[in-house]
């Protein structure tokens, strides 16, 4: 049994009345990406929730027990969940334990995060696209659904700009009544950069219908909420994807697939695919590249000497 202090040498936390919430907001200050922010806020929220922890002089006294208990507690909490989940929790723990740690300068202390053992996943499935033909005749039928009700023109809208943008699910949640106004969408990118995209005329037009029609205001993807008599809330990545898959066939991330795929069938270099995209490096675009890798350009140099 180790102890995470030594014996009588408990540091000084300052206000130990501070509420756990404070402390997570203060941790999550290091997060720009907005997902990222709410992810990790639920799962610090139920983890303190499990160990009943409330104040700072809570999770003092908690980090003063044994190392073993507070590793079993943790181990238990991170037991729960599918393989992505506990994944998730584990960075989320990692990362908040090393900033705490670092942040109240707590010495001769080891992390309680003990990565649990994992099965083995199966090789993933390519990621499902539409091929061009396919994705106007989707587009055309959502398109004539769209005024049925909420739900669909919503489902219509996200595909409209995923499909034509090529952004990501996490950079779409981003964008705001306001953006829409103005005609250039800024998000914050999964690695941290920010990014600046002009929205072409007529998907500009398109959205900002949507937002009037519903008198939306905030962030533009948000849930039905209204029609049940309460607010409503910003869209989660999970109910994204299940309005997409449901309706389309395709998931969010086969959406981005699609208009990358559509870019590179157009024969645009894909130096300037990266500029849409906001890939990191040409090689991730060749990636989605699954046109025949077959050498032939250099028949044509031979033509020329032959003709010599």
């Amino acid at each position: 049994m180790y102890d995470i202090f030594p014996r009588n040498s408990l540091p000084s936390f300052g206000n130990r009345e501070k509420e756990v919430e404070e402390l997570i907001e203060d941790f999550l200050n290091l997060y720009r990406n907005i997902n990222t922010q709410r992810n990790y806020h639920s799962i610090l929220q139920r983890y303190f929730l499990q160990m009943q922890i409330a104040y700072l002089s809570d999770f003092i006294s908690a980090l003063g027990q044994s190392f073993a208990l507070l590793c079993q507690e943790t181990s238990q909490y991170l037991s729960f969940g599918s393989v992505n989940t506990i994944k998730l929790k584990c960075s989320c723990l990692n990362s908040f334990y090393k900033w705490f740690l670092k942040v109240y300068q707590i010495d001769n202390t080891r992390n309680p995060v003990i990565k649990p053992r994992l099965p083995s996943l199966r090789r993933k499935a390519k990621t499902k696209s539409l091929p061009e033909k396919d994705f106007l005749e989707k587009m055309e039928e959502l398109r004539g659904q769209a005024e049925n009700n909420y739900l669909s023109h919503l489902t219509y809208s996200l595909a409209l700009l995923m499909g034509t943008t090529s952004i990501r699910i996490s950079e779409a949640l981003q964008i705001t009544t306001e953006m829409i106004e103005e005609g250039t969408l800024y998000f914050i990118q999964k690695r941290g950069e920010e990014r600046e995209m002009d929205l072409p005329g007529s998907i500009q037009e398109a959205l900002f219908y949507f937002q009037k029609k519903y008198k939306i205001q905030g962030y533009l993807f948000q849930t039905e909420g209204e029609r049940k008599g309460i607010s409503r809330k910003p869209l989660s990545r999970h109910h994204a994807y299940k309005l997409l898959k449901e309706n389309t066939g395709i998931g969010c991330h086969g959406f981005r697939k699609s208009a990358i795929e559509m870019l590179i069938n157009a024969k645009v270099h894909p130096s300037e695919i990266v500029k849409v995209t906001g890939h990191a490096s040409l090689e991730m675009v060749n990636y989605y590249d699954g046109r025949d890798k077959k050498a032939t350009e250099h028949h044509i140099l031979a033509g020329k000497l032959e003709k010599n």
